[in-house]
């Protein structure tokens, strides 16, 4: 499975093409290919001009991971379906892929989502108010980075890890 983003619709028209539109005139173009070496393109509106723009997928899975200036969506590559990701509409603000176990994090305004190799959704919140996860390390069975918070008053950023094997985050505060 791969994925891509582009610049510019190939003007050849022997590409399929998937959009999930909500509205907006700003939109990111990405090419899919899937299992079978079909290619086709999934046009994504963006949330904001300056938000993250970026494609994680998982070498054996269908499943991808699309962030269009911050906002989420959810691709099986095979099926040509795209869903909204996170539903609830909250801004992506990093993504990583891990290795292992290979699975799509992200992290959100106020919570961390994992995707794993099999499409399955999971998500973390903590039990105290966050303003925004920031990934930046991954290692074998964990990823790490720092979180933004008012536990203490917004003056330096948290370093928090998540275990990836048992989905458990882990404050350093």
């Amino acid at each position: 499975m791969k994925a891509k983003i582009i610049r510019h619709k190939p003007c050849l028209r022997k590409f399929d093409e998937v959009e999930y539109a909500g509205g907006g005139s700003e939109k990111m173009l990405v090419m899919f290919t899937g299992n079978s070496r079909q290619s086709w393109i999934g046009q994504f509106v963006k949330g904001h001009n300056q938000g993250l723009c970026k494609v994680l997928t998982c070498s054996d899975s269908p499943f991808s991971l699309v962030v269009a200036g911050g906002k989420g969506y959810f691709v099986n590559i095979d099926k040509k379906e795209i869903k909204r990701f996170p539903d609830d509409g909250k801004t992506i603000l990093s993504a990583v892929k891990s290795g292992r176990p290979e699975c799509c994090i992200a992290g959100t305004e106020t919570s961390l989502c994992i995707i794993d190799h099999e499409g399955t959704f999971h998500e973390i919140v903590p039990e105290f108010d966050v303003e925004g996860f920031y990934l930046n390390e991954k290692e074998k069975s964990k990823v790490c980075g720092n979180l933004m918070s008012e536990i203490n008053l917004c003056e330096k950023e948290i370093p928090f890890r998540i275990d990836l094997d048992s989905l458990i985050l882990h404050v350093e505060y």
